[in-house]
């Protein structure tokens, strides 16, 4: 049986408009690269965990770069369509914003159910097929992304068709994804299966503490440039940067029995754990209300070995490693330090920054993920309560100083396996040999060209010596999402919030306008180095227009620049050059 109709449960034009900004506010709560690919996955996921199977589990995913397709599959319970009153068939409300089949088992990664309506919306072209082995069902979608960025007001329809369903299991197709996932299709395949497995539910990180998880196959097919590339045997748990290397030591079930055998000397101790990799798993109880909350560590005798595994895997070449704007881009296909968080097995790629400690440079050997299974987040995957971050930040400290205290001095040493380290002396050449800054309005010897963080920093020291003005700073980087919180004084003395990013150049900023979801509401000004005709010429191909400020604009005193495009919002832009060595009316 063959119908048509369409897709939300209300039929009235008049709430067109309130459906479409409801789907771009659940657009807008989603702003990382991977965040398509973490939806399908964690559906797959949740149905396979319905079915109880301990084996005999699947998950295809075949990723089309050449036409910019994806297809999910699993084989898992399918949509309920004989019970489910939002089945599919007749009426798939599915997709309407207002409902959700998601309910509230906790053993369900996905909870609001907004998932699919993220996936489906931001393509042209979707095919959904799904069987819950006593009836199937085969949606066609087209246009749906062109509705919600359009003001019609009629509604897109869908087509379905009905069958009798043998096999229970989900198959979803998309085709004509919108321009934000552009990132994804330049991915390599290893960059690919790194991302599924660090930032999707198919990187199961309850494998850390759960050793029956039910066993799921998972493959890959990957097309590029017409040749079609298979991994057949992807493992369905998380990829740290300890795996496979040849010297890890579990802390607990390895160290800790050996130091319990014996009276160990210190010379015994570096023996067992120099050069090695540590790794450990920890679960910690909040007291007020029992909630556990669970922890993977990995500790590295060397800094590099994330540098080098991410290199000699095959994630990126030495070049791109080095290169400030690649990091900005793909980083996160990378390994690297630092605290994340999972929950309900699922890792999200959160990040909170490391605690106040002493010998802090020790964190750069650190990777610490909290698994928090009571985590409740907002639509989409931006960040975590302050409340639930300061816990974590609290035990990662504990942590930390158990490592000084148990293993730092035993386990430094060479690096088996990897010849680069780092070289002071090196360094300092090479230090030596960069631009020289000559600015008396600054204490910094060498250029901040290419270096964010000294942009960042003489920004800083420019407001503190009374060289920029007009600039009130609040606080920097709260909830690890933006740069800075400021007050900008303008030409009536009044004090406006303002939210500034820093840059080590301007046209770095072009990769994340073209996402249109961060900026675009939020980001009022970028500091930056040297504006130059380049960055200019980069700006206008993009169709973005840069007003070179010669007098102070009455709105934004303090900017040198002013970045504009047609029917958007304009960014101030302050250049700290023109502050160093003042050429300008400023």
């Amino acid at each position: 049986m063959e119908h048509t109709g369409n897709i939300f449960s209300s039929d009235t034009s008049v709430i067109a408009q309130l459906k479409r900004n409801q789907l771009i506010n659940i657009d807008n709560s989603y702003n990382n690269e991977w965040d398509l690919l973490a939806e399908l996955a964690q559906n797959c996921i949740d149905a396979i965990k319905l079915t109880n199977r301990n084996d005999d589990n699947l998950i295809d995913i075949i990723f089309d770069v050449d036409n910019r397709s994806i297809s999910v599959i699993d084989n898992g319970c399918g949509f309920c369509l004989d019970k489910s009153p939002n089945s599919l068939l007749g009426n798939p409300t599915l997709l309407d914003i207002n409902v959700t089949t998601k309910t509230n088992d906790p053993n369900q990664i996905g909870e609001k159910g907004v998932g699919l309506k993220y996936v489906i919306f931001n393509s042209n072209n979707v095919i959904l097929s799904t069987s819950d082995g006593n009836k199937s069902a085969e949606l066609e979608l087209s246009g749906f992304l062109n509705w919600k960025n359009s003001d019609s007001t009629e509604f897109p329809k869908y087509n379905c068709t009905e069958g009798d369903g043998k096999n229970p299991g989900t198959k979803i197709i998309l085709k004509e994804l919108d321009g934000r996932f552009d990132k994804l299709f330049q991915l390599s395949k290893e960059q690919l299966i790194f991302v599924l497995r660090t930032k999707t539910a198919i990187g199961r990180t309850n494998v850390y503490w759960d050793q029956d998880l039910p066993k799921i196959k998972v493959q890959l097919t990957y097309i590029k440039d017409g040749q079609r590339s298979l991994e057949t045997d992807i493992p369905s748990h998380f990829m740290d940067v300890s795996e496979n290397h040849p010297n890890v030591i579990d802390y607990d079930n390895d160290y800790q029995v050996w130091l319990n055998k014996s009276d160990r000397t210190d010379k015994q101790k570096i023996a067992k754990l120099k050069n090695k990799i540590i790794t450990r798993t920890k679960k910690f109880t909040i007291p007020e209300t029992q909630r556990e909350i669970k922890l993977f560590l990995t500790y590295l005798p060397k800094r590099e070995i994330f540098e080098h595994t991410t290199i000699n895997q095959g994630l990126c070449s030495q070049e791109e490693h080095d290169s400030e704007i690649w990091q900005e881009n793909f980083g996160f296909s990378t390994f690297h330090s630092g605290i994340e968080i999972s929950s309900k097995g699922m890792p999200t790629g959160i990040k909170i920054s490391e605690p106040t400690t002493g010998y802090s440079g020790y964190w750069k050997n650190i990777y610490m993920l909290f698994e928090d299974d009571s985590l409740v987040f907002d639509i989409g995957r931006k960040s975590i309560d302050g409340r639930t971050t300061r816990k974590i930040k609290e035990f990662a400290k504990t942590e930390f100083n158990f490592l000084l205290k148990t293993i730092t001095r035993y386990i430094s040493g060479t690096s088996t396996g990897f010849s680069q380290h780092f070289n002071k002396v090196k360094v300092f050449s090479e230090i030596t040999d960069l631009y020289e800054l000559g600015s008396d309005k600054s204490k910094f010897v060498k250029s901040p060209e290419n270096q964010e963080a000294s942009v960042a920093a003489i920004f800083y020291e420019l407001i503190g010596n009374g060289t920029l003005t007009g600039i009130i700073p609040i606080i920097s980087g709260y909830k690890e999402t933006y740069d800075l919180y400021a007050y900008v004084e303008n030409s009536t003395d009044d004090k406006l919030p303002a939210i500034i990013e820093f840059k080590s150049k301007l046209r770095n900023l072009l990769p994340d306008l073209a996402k249109q979801i961060k900026y675009t509401n939020d980001i009022d000004c970028i500091v930056c180095y040297n504006v130059t005709d380049d960055d200019i010429s980069k700006f206008e191909d993009e169709g973005f227009t840069i007003t070179i400020l010669e007098t102070p604009d009455d709105e934004f005193p303090c900017a040198t620049h002013k970045v504009s495009l047609s029917n958007a919002k304009d960014y101030w832009v302050i250049d700290i050059k023109n502050y160093l060595f003042p050429t300008i009316n400023i």
